[in-house]
């Protein structure tokens, strides 16, 4: 509710005091509040409860509603709906629903995570590259603190995932780099040697966010083998979305003034990440 309240002090309006008060309500309906004549101040915008009801004027303050306003969506939002076909697909693979069900077959998981593997060293890389180039010291510590758990947790989890399936050291080596596989170590170093801080988000939000949508969605309760449900826990957990979450934000905040530049990566990840699922299966085929 928008309350308005006013004193006069004299007859000739001295001393003209005006307090807005605001109580919470729905951020997506907006009024303008234009100033009348002679105030030095620029129309602003508040939230308010009811959309469509006219306010009176009081003391020349004329208050009109914004016709139908909405929230504009979010830069992050744009790009995923833009992929959403693409980001779907991925999310949607048999693979991970082979993976969440806990029946992927231990030549496909060990394909998978043998390839996987392989660009951990790139997408330290890239973390490295946008670490240095975010502007916030705040940015360079989620950041941080995130490479950091990639060189401990995820990467731990890689080699005990190996010994427990039998993967020896020459096997998790000799196999080819799939090209989708080729193709993420490329376009990770890619989005470093930019020093674009946006390109480096662009590919970060889909790395991460595509593997946070399909965990959250995995079943409860998980596979019985930790190799399945350990990869589910280290994409489906709290500190994860947050990171996700503060990924999306920064994005949503530098993205827009390299907007062509952050579509592209962002557009060109996704699509590595459906045709990495595909390979899996194929090289089996």
């Amino acid at each position: 509710m928008l309350l308005y309240t006013s004193s006069h002090q004299g007859e000739s309006g001295n001393g003209l005091r005006n307090r807005w008060h605001l109580q919470r309500g729905d951020p997506s309906n907006l009024i303008r509040i234009m100033p009348a004549k002679g105030w030095g101040y620029r129309p602003a915008f508040l939230p308010a409860l009811l959309r469509g009801r006219y306010m009176s004027n009081c003391n020349g303050l004329a208050v009109t509603p914004l016709e139908d306003s909405t929230m504009t969506e979010r830069f992050s939002e744009t790009l995923r709906h833009q992929n959403q076909s693409t980001w779907s697909a991925a999310v949607d693979h048999r693979f991970v629903r082979e993976l969440c069900e806990g029946s992927v077959a231990d030549p496909i998981m060990v394909r998978y995570l043998v390839q996987d593997h392989r660009f951990i060293d790139s997408f330290v890389t890239l973390l490295g590259a946008a670490i240095a180039t975010a502007d916030t010291f705040e940015a360079r510590l989620r950041l941080g603190r995130f490479a950091g758990m990639i060189c401990s947790d995820e990467n731990t989890y890689f080699l005990r995932a190996f010994e427990a399936l039998d993967v020896s050291p020459a096997q998790r080596t000799e196999p080819a780099d799939t090209v989708p596989t080729a193709g993420f170590k490329a376009i990770m170093r890619e989005a470093a040697a930019t020093r674009s801080y946006a390109a480096a988000l662009a590919v970060l939000n889909v790395a991460e966010g595509l593997y946070l949508d399909w965990a959250i969605k995995a079943p409860k309760p998980l596979p019985a083998n930790f190799v399945h449900a350990e990869w589910i826990t280290l994409h489906d957990n709290p500190a994860f979305a947050d990171f996700v979450a503060f990924l999306q934000a920064e994005l949503d905040r530098v993205g827009p003034q390299q907007a062509a530049l952050s579509s592209d990566f962002y557009a060109r990840t996704v699509a590595l990440e459906l045709a990495f699922f595909d390979a899996i299966y194929e090289e089996q085929a």
